[in-house]
């Protein structure tokens, strides 16, 4: 069956396409008519559009940085140490929690005035477990980089058997 309907519908990618241009037009939308909403929500608005903004550059310069730093360390003569390595990962993954939290905080603050109560409440609920998670599954991921950087530097890869 999905022979037949993949030339109809497409490829799933297509599908995160269509999504991405939904939630750009719906964002657009929100932005046009934020005057409709009230005062609350225009602030709201423009302060989420601003740490999303934000985040974007951040998250930007971020990878940039990491780049530049892994690239200059590549081309040094010394060989590259585990410690420099797992310095490099730790610092890209905690970058990467903080501009999560920062883009979180913008999509929470993009419909907050919108919402009653319990929408509020849910938002920021869901807002927090989600960050609780990310900084779980970061404190498991930080525990096992100094063992791969360290297999990784001795023997050029990283083979985990």
């Amino acid at each position: 069956m999905g022979v037949l309907l993949k030339p109809m519908i497409g490829s799933s990618s297509s599908y995160f396409g269509v999504g991405v241009l939904f939630e750009f037009l719906g964002a657009l939308l929100m932005i046009q008519g934020r005057e409709v909403f009230g005062k609350r929500h225009r602030r709201n608005l423009i302060l989420s559009l601003k740490l999303f903004m934000g985040g974007v550059v951040g998250g930007a310069m971020l990878g940039a940085m990491f780049t530049v730093a892994l690239n200059t360390a590549a081309i040094g003569n010394a060989p590259a140490s585990p410690e420099m390595v797992t310095q490099l990962v730790t610092g890209i993954l905690m970058g990467g929690l903080v501009g999560g939290a920062v883009a979180g905080i913008a999509q929470v603050l993009f419909t907050y005035s919108l919402q009653r109560n319990l929408g509020r409440i849910l938002l920021f609920a869901a807002y927090s477990s989600n960050l609780i998670i990310s900084m779980f599954l970061l404190s498991l991921t930080l525990n096992g980089i100094a063992t791969v950087a360290d297999r990784s530097v001795a023997t050029g890869r990283y083979k985990p058997f």
